[in-house]
């Protein structure tokens, strides 16, 4: 069976099972022979892989119905099958918008683009946002170093494994439309997208700002 993530010190993650992965008859055994925490859908291994703040984390293997072969769902909190591990995790680009005419403007495109983030670490991977941190250091304002970070995103995107797109009224900027493009072109990515209203938006941003 292919080792777990955490077994042995000296391999590298992409070198064990990996979350999504179908398990082979040995790795269920493996499981089946090492955990008492067993339903018809879930086996989860008795000891704690791993411990995030103070919640421990177990290896799990899970059938999401019962026309479903089992896989490798990752490190988990006891009873669940969402990844928690952070080292498990995949790479996701989230795509927002930034530039803004005004100054609130653009206030609420930081705080949606923080929200959207938050969503993807929710959906268990890690976002990768060029636009929050180019831009502390980058003058968008600034020919050059506006696409500076737009390329040096596009660099960022080889990293990652799908991408998640957020949008106010279904409007997606030039930047937002060129990133999309590469990402579904040039590297195959497959995405999914969360619309909001101006409104949704506008009540999304003040409850953040605790307004």
């Amino acid at each position: 069976m292919k080792p777990l993530y955490g077994s042995f010190d000296y391999l590298k993650q992409r070198e064990c099972i990996q979350v999504g992965e179908i398990i082979d008859p040995e790795t269920f055994c493996h499981f089946s022979n090492n955990s008492t925490f067993q339903k018809d859908d879930i086996f989860q291994i008795d000891y704690v892989a791993a411990i995030i703040g103070d919640v421990g984390l177990y290896d799990t293997i899970a059938k999401m119905n019962k026309y479903a072969p089992w896989r490798y769902v990752g490190q988990c909190e006891k009873g669940h099958i969402e990844n928690k591990n952070p080292a498990l995790m995949p790479f996701v680009y989230v795509c927002s918008r930034y530039r803004a005419k005004t100054s609130e403007e653009r206030l609420q495109n930081i705080e949606l683009a923080k929200y959207a983030c938050e969503r993807v670490i929710q959906m268990g991977a890690i976002p990768i946002a060029p636009h929050l941190y180019f831009t502390r250091f980058l003058n968008d304002n600034d020919e050059f170093e506006r696409d500076f970070g737009l390329e040096a995103g596009k660099k960022m995107m080889e990293m990652c494994s799908s991408f998640f797109v957020l949008t106010v009224d279904e409007e997606i900027s030039e930047g937002m439309d060129e990133e999309i493009k590469y990402m579904t072109g040039i590297l195959g990515f497959e995405g999914s997208h969360k619309n909001y209203t101006k409104e949704e938006a506008r009540r999304i941003v003040e409850q953040r700002l605790e307004i």
